[in-house]
């Protein structure tokens, strides 16, 4: 017998496939803000890189659709937005986003970066959460912390569990060194 999921769980994950659907729809629909956004040291042609973006998110989208490929859905989703951070971060460096109007503005730019962070988070959870109710051990447990110490260092850390079952540190120093962590544990069961 399948193990029911929770009602929040089961929005989460609906959720994250509206969103991402539905980007890859605007990838489709509006091209080119998109294939401007694609930073310049990427080889081949944005348009090519654009109808990637579009695939790995419709991709994740479809996976997160069903219950059983959910777990998949949310790594994909996470590597995804992954992706799409290091453009962001790309763009923050070099003054914005090669588009008119204040969207591309360095100050959009630099709100972008933290922002990826969760959506990051959300994929890491929904991928956590199928995993557990297929198992049978799903508690609900999710987390998210945010901190800022007095010499400007900001960090941010997303834990599925407090015993660092799944976890994704963020921290940006005033210097402009940014880094990335992430942790995995398989399941040994």
């Amino acid at each position: 017998m399948k193990a029911p999921e929770p009602s929040r769980t089961r929005a989460l994950r609906l959720g994250l496939a509206a969103f991402l659907g539905g980007m890859a729809s605007l990838h489709l629909a509006m091209p080119k803000p998109f294939e401007r956004m694609i930073p310049a040291w990427l080889p081949g042609d944005v348009v090519t890189w654009n109808l990637a973006a579009t695939a790995a998110e419709g991709g994740s989208a479809l996976l997160l659709s069903s219950r059983k490929t959910a777990r998949a859905g949310g790594v994909a989703a996470a590597a995804t937005f992954l992706t799409v951070w290091v453009a962001n971060i790309q763009a923050a460096f070099d003054g914005g986003y090669p588009i008119k109007g204040p969207l591309g503005s360095k100050e959009v730019a630099w709100a972008r970066v933290p922002l990826q962070v969760p959506m990051i988070w959300w994929a890491l959870a929904v991928s956590r959460n199928a995993r557990l109710i297929r198992s049978g051990r799903h508690d609900g447990e999710v987390g998210l912390t945010a901190a800022a110490r007095p010499d400007g260092e900001v960090g941010l850390t997303a834990a599925a569990r407090p015993d660092g079952e799944v976890g994704l540190t963020a921290a940006a120093r005033p210097d402009g060194e940014v880094g990335l962590t992430a942790a995995a544990r398989q399941d040994r069961t």
